[in-house]
């Protein structure tokens, strides 16, 4: 049995500022895996001026739970520095400038530092119709294996045809280079969608599907992934709500140097299940069911997993 003690903070720090934390404890009847304390952080921030917008933020993570790439349990501390700045042109056409800093710390895998800034030229045509033109330069260091840039163009559209129906999509082509190694150049496809369907007030239906690269927590690696996934949420008898969703992942694993022959790829399904309801207007509590299977070309990765639980909420 998995149990986990979770306590929340959420405050305004006046007009401009919000702040989130949350620790929590996990138990393991299992002798396999080590009880751990896990925490999260975040700090965001925002304001306006005249055409301008601008935001910034901070996360910080500390985790030790099982992964599937890894296929053990492992500890790392992550941490997350963003800041943008908007500018709106005309009441079509806005350009939109993000930075970002992104720190991955393990204790026993490849670690890696990843900075981003990404330019994005919007043309709304309508109130429902918004599209843009991206692109987006990153550097990574990693601790084991050559450091990479890449570069990512894309094209995005938001579209909302009926207030029952929205589509958010893009398409890019992002080229991985790598500084050292040998290794040539990673060409990938990218692309991301999203499109939700509200049929009635207590029924939602989203479809999700994305694709990308990054860096792995083996040395001399990169994943790239494609998944997906189906979600239904239910209101029933005015008080209870049922979710259920199925997501699959393809992971393959290449080598970023030359001399290093990888071929490990994966196939990830899971099915979650679950039935909540309020009571005393604070109070929550849900009913879980969560089914994983793992299939891998590489010996000591492929499992399968059933989880059954229940998970109890208060908001002071």
């Amino acid at each position: 049995s998995v149990n986990t003690i979770a306590f929340g903070v959420l405050a305004t720090l006046g007009t401009h500022w919000s702040l989130d934390y949350t620790p929590s404890k996990t138990f393991y009847s299992n002798s396999a895996f080590t009880d751990s304390f896990n925490q999260s952080l975040s700090l965001l921030g925002g304001t306006t001026f005249e055409k301008w917008t601008f935001q910034v933020g901070q996360t910080y993570t500390s985790m030790t739970t099982p992964r599937i790439e890894t296929g053990r349990q492992t500890s790392e501390d992550t941490y997350g520095t963003n800041a943008s700045a908007d500018y709106r042109f005309t009441d079509r056409i806005q350009l939109d400038t993000s930075l970002g800093h992104q720190v991955r710390s393990t204790e026993d895998f490849n670690s890696s530092k990843d900075s981003t800034i990404t330019e994005r030229l919007h043309y709304q045509f309508s109130e429902r119709v918004d599209t843009s033109v991206n692109l987006g330069y990153g550097y990574s260091s990693v601790s084991s294996g050559p450091d990479m840039t890449y570069t990512r163009p894309a094209v995005e559209l938001d579209w909302k045809p009926t207030d029952k129906v929205s589509l958010s999509a893009n398409a890019g082509y992002e080229i991985r280079k790598f500084r050292s190694g040998g290794a040539g150049s990673l060409k990938t496809p990218t692309f991301g969608a999203a499109l939700g369907y509200r049929p009635f007030t207590t029924t939602s239906v989203n479809l999700s599907a994305d694709r990308g690269v990054s860096t792995s927590y083996f040395s001399n690696q990169v994943t790239r992934d494609t998944g997906w996934t189906v979600g239904v949420r239910q209101r029933l008898l005015q008080h209870y709500y049922l979710s259920a969703d199925y997501s699959g992942q393809k992971s393959s694993y290449i080598s970023t140097n030359s001399s290093l022959s990888v071929g490990r790829a994966d196939r990830n399904y899971t099915f979650n299940l679950s039935l909540s309801t309020i009571f005393f207007q604070r109070a929550t509590v849900s009913v879980l069911y969560q089914n994983t299977h793992n299939s891998s070309n590489d010996a000591g990765f492929g499992f399968t997993s059933t989880m059954v639980g229940f998970d109890l909420g208060y908001r002071f």
